[in-house]
């Protein structure tokens, strides 16, 4: 009988605790929902995110902290191929939205990197940076996506990359834009994000846009729910030419810039 009357209390307990941590769960989705829905706030939220994933070593990713503060870290494959093909030693990369540790590798097996980081928290999260003694391999500069060349000026670069950070955008047209418009002549712009994320995500804080491979075309979808469809492929018509494929579960969209003087 006392064995019984154990399991019972254990079973009553673990009922309890159920219920708890889904009552739990329903409060704090109300609390979001009720929460402001504003850019500035979900962006503060962005900082709050990465000061907890350095001070913790990277959360649930250490493989990804310790990767992204290696100097020697080899370049993603998708990205070394790209590089293999552009005829000078030397590689000039631009990172779109790094957050404070860019994921880019910093090593090529035959090529010399030198790589640029910006994102819109640029600022906040050097000093972030600073603040827990962290060294970074390529300090994060201030500079919106969607005006690059006010920041950069007339500086350009052989591969402009940018990785779960466009969809995050205000938007992404001019993002893509600017990214372009920074590229070389006969460059690359590389994307990789995963398909559809504002609605797996649905539509939470920063996740308002969806991008997408339609029949081999670069579809973004926003923002928010039921938002108009622009395909990217025709409006970078006559300037770049843009693939779409996968990459693992990941939309991978590589983007080459016409070289004028070449196809002229």
């Amino acid at each position: 009988m006392k064995a019984a009357g154990r399991l019972q209390r254990l079973l009553w307990r673990a009922r309890l605790k159920l219920r708890t941590s889904a009552l739990a769960r329903s409060i704090a989705e109300r609390v979001r929902k009720l929460a402001p829905d504003t850019r500035p706030r979900h962006l503060r939220g962005e900082v709050g995110f990465w000061r907890r994933w350095l001070q913790s070593g990277g959360l649930g990713w250490p493989e990804d902290y310790a990767f992204r503060l290696d100097p020697r870290a080899p370049i993603q494959e998708h990205l070394a191929r790209i590089i293999e093909s552009i005829p000078q030693s030397r590689v000039e990369i631009l990172d779109v939205g790094s957050g404070p540790l860019t994921v880019i590798g910093k090593v090529h097996p035959t090529k010399r990197l030198s790589i640029t980081a910006t994102d819109v928290l640029g600022s906040e999260y050097d000093a972030l940076l600073g603040k827990l003694d962290i060294e970074p391999p390529v300090r994060p500069i201030a500079a919106e996506a969607e005006r690059l060349r006010d920041t950069l000026g007339d500086r350009s670069f052989d591969v402009v990359h940018a990785q779960n950070s466009l969809d995050h955008c205000a938007d992404p047209f001019a993002a893509i834009n600017e990214m372009v418009a920074v590229t070389r002549p006969g460059g690359f712009i590389v994307l990789l994000h995963e398909e559809n994320e504002g609605e797996k995500e649905r539509y939470h804080a920063l996740h308002k846009w969806n991008f997408a491979n339609e029949g081999g075309r670069f579809v973004i979808r926003g923002p928010g729910p039921g938002g108009p469809a622009r395909d990217v492929t025709t409006m970078l018509e006559g300037c770049a030419k843009v693939e779409c494929s996968y990459l693992g579960d990941e939309l991978l969209v590589t983007i080459r810039k016409v070289d004028a003087a070449k196809s002229g």
